[in-house]
């Protein structure tokens, strides 16, 4: 039962996972895992939360898997957790592997009872055939970082995790995990080429946005299929039309785009 239970949620996640490029999420790492295997997890639940609130990715983790053991002891499992994940996600056509390490952790206490955290998170993106780092960003915190601090260890590093969310969203998640948005259709306005992408205000997408279209296709080396982006074209959102909706006119590549789209050949935009 518990098998049959499982390759339903797998081809659930897969039917979901259609609309949104799927992220596998590894636990994150301490380098002191027996005194900071908490900090390391309230670590990858805010990246996941960030990640969620984009609304750009489907996101499977080890939660996602039915593996949902948060305890002192669970770095001894992280080895076999993390690689059920990375296989899951290969089923699933991950496109991105999310991994964190917890590189050090103090606390310093002010105002004679106030925790303040001092401490470093490495993010890194890894590719999902290979599982090697592709992008990786640092995080600081110290002592003199806006931070109120918190009574307890935990609500203290809570604490700094919050005051570093836009910094992680702008430094890490938009800029190593660009959206990848789709071309709906090719218009004509006033002898001037328009794209409608399915990107809005849910995305935060706004007027003078760019992107970057390219063509995606497979090639073939060596017996493996390989996939290949040709960039043929730029858009500039000239209108945001809807929650899921915007208008962009192109500026660059306005024959090789309407090529490709009335070709049906595979297009995708990325945030320039």
């Amino acid at each position: 039962m518990k098998k049959v239970t499982f390759i339903i949620l797998l081809i659930a996640l897969k039917v979901f996972a259609q609309d949104k490029p799927t992220i596998a999420m590894l636990s994150f790492k301490a380098s002191n895992p027996e005194e900071d295997y908490v900090e390391a997890e309230l670590a990858f639940q805010k990246v996941k939360t960030l990640l969620v609130q984009t609304n750009r990715f489907t996101i499977v983790d080890r939660e996602s898997l039915g593996i949902i053991d948060i305890e002192q002891g669970i770095q001894s499992e992280l080895t076999s957790i993390n690689a059920e994940v990375v296989r899951q996600g290969r089923i699933l056509g991950a496109e991105y592997i999310i991994n964190g390490r917890l590189v050090s952790v103090e606390y310093k206490v002010i105002a004679g009872e106030l925790y303040r955290p001092i401490f470093t998170l490495i993010l890194e993106v890894l590719d999902v055939e290979t599982s090697e780092v592709i992008n990786s960003e640092e995080f600081k915190t110290g002592i003199l970082d806006p931070n109120p601090g918190g009574v307890t260890k935990s609500e203290a590093f809570s604490s700094a995790l919050k005051a570093k969310e836009k910094k992680i969203l702008k430094n890490f998640i938009n800029k190593f995990l660009p959206e990848k948005v789709s071309i709906v259709a090719i218009e004509e306005n006033k002898g001037k080429t328009e794209a409608l992408i399915n990107t809005g205000s849910d995305s935060g997408t706004k007027k003078n946005y760019r992107f970057v279209v390219y063509k995606v296709s497979e090639i073939v080396v060596d017996g493996d299929k390989i996939k290949r982006e040709q960039q043929i074209s730029q858009l500039k959102v000239v209108e945001v039309q809807g929650t899921k909706l915007s208008l962009a006119r192109v500026v660059k590549g306005e024959d090789e785009l309407k090529e490709a789209f009335n070709k049906g050949d595979k297009l995708i935009c990325k945030l320039k």
